[in-house]
């Protein structure tokens, strides 16, 4: 990937305008602070711009070969260089899920929706799955990553064992939702 730093506050408040979307800045807040906020609120109003281009070309007959050869764009956007800087931004924004999954659940009532469960701890899988690639394919890791990588591949299968057996339990959901229509 080029670049590496991100872009000042001003500059990602510029690019938000582009999309549509304005967001306040909390002056007293630290730049980094800004930074960060900025963009993933950046993220986010692409990841709608994508959603609502993908709409108009499945509309306008766009099949499965097009959509993936839009999708891997995503590449060529963050400029990404070798299979490990591709599995690198796989596994953040994997991990990017998983935290937007967990925002989104802190929202809901608690006690907790099941199929949600298995949504979060899915995402939990495919991020540390995804994390052990992206370490054993970047051939200048750091040292002791190998290890690190070692002792997440477990826990990582472990998450995904643990979503397929509650995903088990959503059978029954799914046979309710075949008897609404």
């Amino acid at each position: 990937m080029t670049s590496k730093s991100p872009l000042t506050p001003k500059q990602q408040q510029t690019a938000l305008e582009v999309f549509g979307v304005r967001v306040g800045l909390d002056p007293a807040a630290p730049v980094h602070e800004q930074s960060l906020g900025l963009a993933h609120a950046l993220v986010g109003a692409a990841e709608v711009h994508a959603m609502l281009a993908e709409q108009t070309a499945r509309a306008a007959g766009a099949g499965p070969a097009e959509l993936g050869e839009a999708t891997g764009q995503t590449f060529n956007g963050a400029a990404t260089r070798t299979p490990a800087d591709d599995l690198q931004l796989l596994s953040w924004e994997a991990t990017a899920l998983v935290r937007r999954i967990q925002a989104f659940a802190g929202t809901q009532p608690r006690g907790g929706d099941e199929l949600l469960k298995t949504v979060m701890m899915t995402a939990a899988a495919l991020s540390g799955l995804l994390n052990v690639a992206h370490t054993m394919s970047d051939p200048e890791r750091e040292d002791g990553a190998t290890r690190d990588a070692a002792e997440l591949l477990p826990k990582a299968i472990t998450a995904l064992e643990k979503a397929a057996e509650t995903a088990g339990g959503q059978r029954f959901l799914a046979d309710l939702l075949t008897m609404t229509d």
